[in-house]
């Protein structure tokens, strides 16, 4: 058992120096010679290179992340934090490692080309921290000690807010010392992209939907999706304001995201008046197997 668990965290934290690797990447080939900012400390580590090149972007990377590191490690300590420092020090390193034996390289001169991998690999480097009970330190410590100290507060808008004032102010200054007014297009570009990014690993291209189908027909609804799909139904009782039972109930379904439109044609075949909405869902995480593929036939 105890092997397991060291050769789990083992992984784990290699896993952490593949996120910091990515970040490399991203950061030293596409992000820094095409001059955008992405927000984040890698929009401002960026920024002061650009502007005073007396250091390498590698060592303001370092810099900047080291404060917020102490106060993660003082305010927030545990796994988590031990795994930031890992994929915070490592991009530094790779950064640098870059800096020294393939200096001033750029994949390619078009900005928007660089902003689109830029995002798709940032997305990446945010996607395996956050499998792994970790994240890539500067503004997501921020965030994460406001879900800690201040759980009423909006998580990712924090985030946002922090990432979008980076941006704006680090394009100000890269505007002004002859930068293209484009920049600040081509980095909404990057946090856009790696967003999106980490939604699709995240979620996936099948990610499930909830169908949640108010109905007069709910046994009908229910045998149809059981013999359709041949996934479970959840029914549940419907009350009026004075708390009698209604004769509608509402019927609960999670489908994956292909089976949908096959789903949506066949309520509207059983129940047309029915009153009917979908949400997103996150994950299964309690079914592992949910996402396997179903045999069913598409026509209604």
């Amino acid at each position: 058992m105890k092997k397991q668990r060291f050769v789990k965290k083992l992984y784990q934290y290699l896993m952490m120096a593949v996120s910091a690797f990515v970040t490399a990447i991203a950061v030293y080939v596409f992000i820094n010679p095409n001059k955008t900012v992405p927000g984040g400390i890698t929009g401002v580590a960026t920024t002061l290179y650009n502007l005073f090149p007396s250091m390498e972007v590698s060592e303001y990377y370092l810099i900047l992340n080291a404060p917020i590191l102490i106060v993660a490690m003082i305010f927030l300590r545990g796994d988590y934090t031990f795994k930031t420092v890992v994929a915070s020090l490592g991009a530094s390193f790779f950064m640098k490692l870059f800096e020294k034996f393939v200096p001033n390289f750029m994949f390619t001169d078009s900005p928007l080309i660089a902003s689109i991998m830029a995002g798709m690999l940032l997305g990446l480097a945010m996607y395996i921290p956050y499998l792994n009970n970790g994240s890539n330190g500067g503004t997501e410590i921020f965030g994460k000690l406001a879900e800690k100290y201040r759980p009423e507060w909006n998580f990712s808008l924090v985030i946002t807010i922090v990432n979008m004032v980076i941006l704006l102010v680090g394009s100000y200054f890269m505007i002004a010392t002859g930068g293209d007014f484009m920049l600040i297009v081509y980095s909404a570009i990057t946090i856009v992209v790696g967003g999106k990014v980490m939604d699709l690993l995240a979620q996936g291209v099948d990610h499930p939907k909830k169908f949640m189908i108010v109905t007069t027909q709910p046994q009908q609804i229910t045998d149809a999706v059981l013999s359709k799909f041949g996934r479970g139904v959840t029914v549940m009782d419907m009350y009026n304001d004075d708390g009698t039972l209604k004769q509608t109930k509402m019927v609960l379904v999670v489908v994956q995201y292909r089976q949908a439109a096959t789903l949506r044609r066949l309520i509207k075949k059983v129940d047309n008046q029915c009153f009917a909405f979908v949400k997103d869902v996150g994950d299964v995480w309690t079914r592992p197997t949910f996402n396997r593929s179903y045999s069913y036939d598409k026509k209604i």
